[in-house]
């Protein structure tokens, strides 16, 4: 059984497949070099947004433990009536700010875009690998 001698590629398509790597390469690059960025950007976003959220729990929270018992009996006695209904006031006038609160961290995240660079890089991309040019439509 005679074995065929390995053949080498001819000069052109050997410089053309490296020259393709090193674009492959230094796309690659370039793609992570953005995401790394936005990571950043998005990290900065959510721990900002979390620790928001952490301080509104624990200020409801501690209101409610530590102040509302005194509130709830010195305006009973100053009213002079019993302390279950105003104890239920209190109590929907601080679930009411925590709904607030809550409503204005939403609105914060619905308007947070993440990683929104990279997808229309992405984007972009996708248009010129399938025949598209950037300027026309």
């Amino acid at each position: 059984m005679d074995r065929e001698p390995a053949r080498t590629p001819a000069s052109g398509d050997s410089s053309g497949l490296r020259g393709l790597a090193e674009a492959g390469v230094m796309y690659l690059e370039a793609r992570s070099r953005l995401f790394r960025i936005e990571a950043g950007e998005a990290g900065q976003h959510v721990t900002r947004l979390a620790v928001l959220a952490l301080i509104a729990v624990g200020l409801v929270g501690t209101a409610w433990l530590l102040l509302l018992p005194v509130v709830v009996w010195a305006i009973a006695k100053l009213a002079g009536c019993s302390w279950q209904p105003v104890a239920g006031v209190l109590g929907i006038a601080h679930l009411l700010a925590a709904f607030g609160l809550a409503l204005h961290l939403k609105a914060i995240t619905v308007r947070l875009s993440l990683f929104g660079e990279t997808i229309n890089q992405c984007r972009r991309d996708a248009e010129c690998l399938r025949g598209k040019s950037h300027g026309t439509n």
